[in-house]
């Protein structure tokens, strides 16, 4: 419902690595405060800090190269990312469900982050697989909120003492989220999954094919909450490439 706060979901292929997306996400929040208006507006809460997942990539029980390999095949994904899957077909999955779906075969492909792909076993559903680093990105969403009835009933040298833990939080929960996409990939080649990264060629084509998602994003966000997600996410865009991330195209936000 606090759908402007999925903004890393909008952009694919953004900034891999979980720290420096999570700076990223949190100087956005800054600037454009606008984006998380939901959290005190609608649901009594203050922003306390931002977090998020590491780089997301595609497991899958087969191999492929180019982006046309992938049609056809049934790729699983949850919730804001479904879209990404551009060339395969659709699945919606949820975290209970995505070891059975990968195991029948509802699923032959899921979009996720390796160590949780580890720690759900999915590469054991499909006999260890391939892991294809393709660097959708790491994407901030996660929220530390506090209510805000609760905050006024505090004084001030409390308050001051919960905002200096919640950017220890910020800082220590992306630096542990960062260490896990290294351990999930270290895990899963133990296991006997075949990791590979994406071919350039392959990454500008699925890039190309979700070319316009992003700007209707902003403009379907523009509309429902009444704020300018244009301008957002182009400012999101712009300080992702200063921090000297190259996407594989360049996303016209109108």
């Amino acid at each position: 419902k606090a759908m402007a706060l999925n903004l890393g979901y909008y952009v694919p292929f953004g900034e891999p690595n979980a720290v420096k997306a999570g700076a990223i996400f949190a100087k956005i929040v800054k600037d454009h405060p606008s984006i998380a208006q939901d959290l005190e507006k609608r649901y009594k809460q203050k922003l306390l800090a931002v977090s998020g997942f590491n780089n997301y990539g595609l497991l899958s029980s087969f191999d492929w190269k180019k982006f046309e390999d992938l049609k056809g095949r049934k790729v699983l994904a949850a919730g804001p990312n479904l879209p990404w899957v551009a060339a395969g077909i659709p699945v919606r999955t949820t975290i209970p469900k995505a070891a059975q779906q990968m195991q029948t075969g509802v699923g032959e492909a899921i979009i996720l982050f390796p160590d949780t792909d580890y720690k759900l076993k999915l590469h054991e559903a499909i006999k260890g697989g391939y892991y294809t680093i393709t660097d959708f990105g790491a994407v901030t969403q996660i929220a530390l909120t506090m209510n805000l009835k609760s905050r006024k009933k505090l004084p001030g040298e409390v308050l001051k003492i919960i905002d200096e833990e919640a950017k220890k939080y910020h800082t220590q929960s992306l630096t542990a989220s960062q260490n896990d996409h290294s351990w999930g990939i270290a895990k899963l080649r133990e296991a006997g999954t075949k990791i590979q990264v994406i071919d350039p060629a392959a990454k500008k084509a699925w890039a190309q094919k979700l070319s316009a998602w992003p700007n209707s994003r902003a403009e379907a966000v523009s509309k429902k909450k009444k704020i300018d997600m244009g301008k957002i996410m182009r400012a999101y865009i712009a300080e992702t490439k200063a921090g000297g991330h190259t996407y594989p195209i360049n996303y016209v936000i109108k």
